[in-house]
């Protein structure tokens, strides 16, 4: 087994070591992007498999108003027993399971426009997540200052987004779609910031939970931006 100045130990060791973390901290982060990543497993896993099923598709696009309301559910739920385990794990595994489900109907619409969109929009949301991640854990600097500003942000986002169901002019919900990604850039920095130096040890479901949901809703505003740009096309 390869062996290093820091003995026998995985890459998740390694890279947490290299950046001069803490133990108790290093083991914490392990578990959040773990976790994290397996919840982007289970997801995706889940809505290829009703997207590419006409006949769940059919039952998930027919409820998807419950499926969306067991969704949030889930994810309140998920916060309610962060801190219990092992049910918080169970409870995460059902929330992106359920995430999943809701995911099928816009995978399977994608897929009928152009598949490689959804490669596309996968690869660049993973870049420009790893990219953010790697700045915070370097420049070790603390974005809770955001917090204000990215909580308005939000607020504005679900307005506009609600105004979006009135309006049907594409420059608008391109416009839309650009402000909610920048604005889950900023998430990515304050959420990742919060997991060096704010999260308690014991959360590490609520910060898989705040990862899962900023990559998701960056890769959801990514995917519609090249939707939109494709159809200029």
């Amino acid at each position: 087994m390869y062996r290093n100045a820091y003995g026998n130990v995985s890459a998740y060791d390694r890279l947490f070591k290299t950046f001069e973390l803490s133990e108790e901290r290093s083991s914490f982060l392990r578990k959040v992007y773990t976790i994290f990543l397996l919840g982007l497993g289970i997801a995706g896993a889940t809505g290829l498999l009703v997207s590419g099923s006409n006949k769940v598709l059919s039952v998930v696009q027919n409820h998807y108003f419950l499926f969306f309301i067991l969704e949030i559910g889930l994810l309140i739920l998920a916060y309610v027993v962060r801190r219990r385990s092992p049910v918080n794990l169970l409870v995460m595994a059902m929330f992106c399971v359920s995430s999943g489900v809701t995911f099928g109907p816009i995978l399977a619409f994608y897929f009928a426009v152009n598949p490689s969109i959804i490669a596309s929009s996968f690869f660049l949301t993973s870049g420009i997540f790893a990219g953010l991640t790697v700045y915070v854990f370097v420049s070790r600097k603390d974005f809770s200052f955001l917090r204000g500003i990215l909580f308005v942000g939000l607020l504005i986002a679900i307005g506009a987004s609600i105004l979006g169901f009135f309006i049907n002019l594409p420059m608008f919900h391109v416009v839309l779609s650009a402000g909610i990604a920048l604005l889950f850039c900023g998430y990515i920095l304050f959420d990742t910031s919060n997991l060096l130096f704010h999260y308690e040890t014991d959360e590490y479901i609520a910060g898989a939970l705040a990862l899962y949901l900023d990559f998701i809703n960056l890769f959801l505003a990514i995917l519609r931006i090249l939707g939109f740009a494709s159809s200029d096309d």
